[in-house]
């Protein structure tokens, strides 16, 4: 929760490069992924869907079925 919680209030308060935090050589800038992870991505936004649809059943898949 507290993860995303700190993305909304991001995306909320602050513009899409815009400084967040600076401390010396330590620099946090607002930047979004526009596809998976390392910036991957295919299908465009039909593909955001399908992968939201299996997240959703592999969630459930792993909270339901017992190995044991």
């Amino acid at each position: 929760m507290l993860d995303q919680s700190l993305k909304v209030w991001v995306k909320t308060n602050y513009s899409l490069g815009e400084n967040i935090f600076a401390l010396g050589v330590l620099r946090f800038d607002f930047v979004e992924n526009p596809g998976m992870a390392f910036g991957m991505s295919f299908g465009g936004l039909i593909s955001k869907y399908i992968l939201g649809v299996f997240r959703l059943i592999a969630v459930f898949l792993l909270e339901n079925i017992s190995l044991f």
